[in-house]
């Protein structure tokens, strides 16, 4: 994962704003809105809950015809997120963004 290295995040956000300064666009990622372009324009910061994730992801491997078991997704998910919490550049909203938070799945 990129963003457990500091030095490859710091290349990338010179890179990213020189992207955003010289062409109108859409961005995505943890912390463009807090950190890489905290004056945008427009901000959106779209989550779900712990159990949306998780069924979404369990979905993801039946269609790959991988067994899932969506207690045992569940439980990588929120431990996952939490070591997501913790890195840099974590999920932060960097105010003044719409925010959007999925708490059902539809399919």
């Amino acid at each position: 994962m990129i963003s457990q290295y500091a030095s490859v995040r710091e290349k990338l956000l010179d890179l990213q704003r020189n992207v955003a300064r010289q062409h109108s666009c859409v961005m995505d990622g943890r912390d463009i809105g807090s950190v890489v372009l905290p004056h945008a324009n427009k901000k959106f910061f779209l989550t779900a809950s712990p159990e949306v994730r998780a069924r979404r992801r369990t979905l993801e491997f039946r269609e790959k015809g991988e067994p899932a078991n969506y207690e045992a997704v569940f439980r990588r998910s929120k431990k996952g997120m939490r070591g997501h919490e913790s890195c840099s550049g974590a999920l932060k909203t960097g105010g003044g963004c719409y925010f959007y938070r999925q708490l059902r799945l539809k399919h």
